[in-house]
């Protein structure tokens, strides 16, 4: 098959916590926080309980996972709770929305995955594929600015700005 690979976007890992824990005063966290605090985890079926571990074991941290959550509200639930802090990616807090909560980049080593469109290069897209492409490239665009306006600030923000279609 001759198939073409398009990114969009890479969707970061970052650090869960309370909008009140002392870590959300720091701008970015290595993986070695999660040594010295208590640990949920999503469940390890869960590709973003791989990304974690993946970034867990790039930085040579061993965790106690206090909970493996199969959903990322249950684990927004325990965090906003006061019983630890997580992992997810960037466009998973986005979509939770909580006001509770605030994310930081985590660093040493970054771990991020990558979404995009796989198409086949010697097939031309329907014209309604190709206005769906567009605003997919378009929103991402958005997501990347909005990214950029938030690492440039001196406070992440609790809850980016939602991209709809339209």
């Amino acid at each position: 098959l001759d198939l073409r690979y398009q990114e969009l976007l890479k969707d970061s890992i970052v650090l869960v916590c309370r909008h009140d824990d002392p870590l959300a005063a720091s701008p970015e966290h290595p993986w070695s926080v999660f040594g010295d605090h208590r640990f949920i985890a999503m469940s390890p079926e869960t590709g973003l309980c791989k990304m974690a571990e993946s970034g867990l074991a790039q930085a040579g941290v061993g965790v106690e996972r206090l909970f493996n959550c199969s959903a990322a509200t249950t684990m927004a639930a325990l965090v906003t709770a006061g019983l630890g802090i997580s992992a997810l990616s960037r466009l998973v807090m986005a979509q939770l929305a909580s006001p509770s909560l605030v994310w930081r980049p985590l660093v040493d080593p970054p771990v991020a995955r990558s979404i995009g469109i796989v198409r086949h290069k010697a097939r031309s897209l329907s014209p309604a594929a190709q206005v769906f492409v567009r605003e997919l490239e378009k929103q991402a665009r958005a997501l990347r600015m909005s990214d950029q306006l938030s690492a440039n600030a001196s406070d992440q923000p609790v809850t980016p700005p939602r991209v709809t279609a339209g």
